[in-house]
């Protein structure tokens, strides 16, 4: 097995066990905690996520893109991460209070305070996971992070029980990422060491400003909802998109999540070794839009009866946020990639132009449509998704002369796979009773009869994802034939 299959496989290992132990954690505390908490949370949270952008100063992917990685040039990432991380770490504290004061909640301050602390720990992991993501050593990543998944899960459910409200996520967070910086620590390569250095400092901030003025963007994009939505309309709406945004995350967190940190390294070894990068971007869009527009089909008609059975009933009015989004995503699944190709070759400023092109127009889309409601404010996202995936189109043809239409010819047979997979969910919406007392029945019918459908449509269309899964079928016949054998990681 090539090390690209095996690096995506335990990279899916990592973020499905991951994604298990993240849903049943949102599934008890959505019983255990209000909207209004859990959107206190959420704001503080869209505060640090923009605050860890430049904390990361592209330390990250610089480690995994840089051709040659010497000793001094990892020393100083690790001062420079240190340094910043510090510096950044303060500053949340600090402004915790004028943040507080800024949303009329005192609980955001202690929020922002804990959440503030994991700054000081994280730049003792950054690098050594990085590293380790390079090495495209997946296998112990996924060690590290499910282990911190279930310490992050025990401290949030357990301290939400015994009445900690919103501030038991936030302890929880800190938690996992002090677990994640002890047990990255036995990984840690000699020459790295725990002195760190800034000898290099060019060389890495070169790389390092536009890398973070990128995510720094891209992050304000994400998390315009909340900063929007916690002033006009209040925590709790910024809960109940949270929630609507988390059943599309389900895709996010558990197919993007796992492929993504596994395209950047392989896009950059393809490069280094002067290969063309445009076949593996298309074959791998094949495989992607096989998977998630049939999956943002079937949400977007079972989105009901996915959020009563997941979160209870105080969370209907989220739906209709979910189905919105699920749009606007399955809209911007084909360029999904773009952003690693563009940074595997170092391409970071025409990423960071993508973002500069396209965060300003979704926030004033979303400040004009918020104030009519949540799903009006959905529609930002899809505008946001529409407007990144035409302009990431004129990159890609620039860089790597993959055009619009070699995009349409790689997804054709997965818009038809979608499609005919759908059949199954839009017939049981059309003609069963779904409501409060009939949720289960619809849900699984819609789920089998889409099961089937997408597994008889990959062989009818002949799609790519064919081979996979033949193959998986393969090692499934061969472990069984075995019987007391282990399958172990796939051929």
């Amino acid at each position: 097995m090539n090390s690209v299959r095996r690096s995506i496989f335990w990279s899916f290992v990592q973020r499905y066990l991951g994604l298990v132990i993240s849903f049943l954690t949102i599934l008890i505390l959505s019983r255990l905690l209000t909207p209004e908490e859990i959107g206190i949370y959420s704001v503080g949270l869209a505060f640090v996520a923009l605050a860890h952008v430049l904390r990361d100063f592209g330390v990250g992917d610089y480690i995994v893109q840089e051709k040659e990685l010497t000793e001094a040039r990892m020393k100083t990432a690790f001062g420079v991460s240190l340094v910043i991380g510090w510096t950044i770490g303060l500053l949340v504290i600090l402004f915790s209070e004028p943040i507080s004061w800024l949303y009329g909640e005192p609980g955001l301050r202690r929020v922002l305070q804990v959440l503030g602390l994991s700054f000081f720990v994280i730049p003792f992991s950054l690098p050594v996971l990085a590293l380790l993501r390079r090495q495209m050593a997946f296998h112990i990543r996924a060690r590290i992070t499910v282990t911190a998944a279930v310490v992050h899960a025990v401290f949030a459910v357990t301290l939400a029980a015994t009445g900690f409200s919103y501030m038991s996520l936030a302890w929880a967070s800190l938690a996992g990422v002090i677990t994640t910086a002890l047990l990255a620590s036995r990984h840690r390569p000699a020459g790295l060491g725990f002195w760190p250095s800034l000898a290099e400092w060019k060389h890495v901030s070169s790389f390092g400003g536009m890398a973070t003025g990128t995510m720094l963007l891209t992050v304000l994009g994400e998390r315009a909802p909340d900063f929007v939505l916690g002033r006009v309309l209040g925590f709790g709406a910024v809960g109940m998109y949270s929630r609507g945004e988390s059943i599309v995350n389900l895709f996010r967190e558990g197919a993007l999540s796992a492929i993504g940190p596994v395209v950047m390294p392989a896009f950059s070894s393809r490069h280094r070794a002067g290969a063309d990068i445009k076949p593996d971007y298309l074959k791998g869009i094949a495989y992607l839009t096989g998977i998630a527009w049939p999956f943002f089909g079937f949400v977007s008609l079972m989105a009901y009866p996915v959020i009563r059975i997941l979160f209870g009933p105080q969370w209907d009015a989220a739906v209709p946020v979910a189905q919105i989004l699920c749009l606007g995503a399955a809209l911007a699944v084909p360029w999904e990639f773009g952003n690693h190709a563009l940074m595997a070759v170092g391409q970071v400023r025409k990423e960071m132009n993508v973002q500069i092109i396209t965060v300003p127009g979704q926030i004033a889309v979303l400040i004009i449509l918020a104030s009519h409601g949540i799903e009006m404010a959905a529609l930002a996202a899809v505008f946001r998704y529409a407007m990144l995936s035409a302009v990431r189109t004129h990159y890609l043809k620039q860089q790597f002369n993959i055009g619009f239409f070699d995009i349409v010819r790689s997804t054709s047979k997965s818009l038809v796979l979608a499609l005919g997979t759908c059949v199954a969910p839009a017939a049981v919406a059309m003609t069963q009773e779904i409501g409060p007392g009939n949720l289960w029945l619809p849900l699984l019918s819609a789920l089998g009869g889409a099961g089937v459908l997408w597994l008889l449509a990959i062989f009818v269309l002949d799609h790519p994802l064919k081979d996979e899964v033949l193959m998986y079928a393969n090692n499934a016949r061969r472990f069984l034939a075995r019987g007391n054998g282990q399958l172990g990681e796939p051929d």
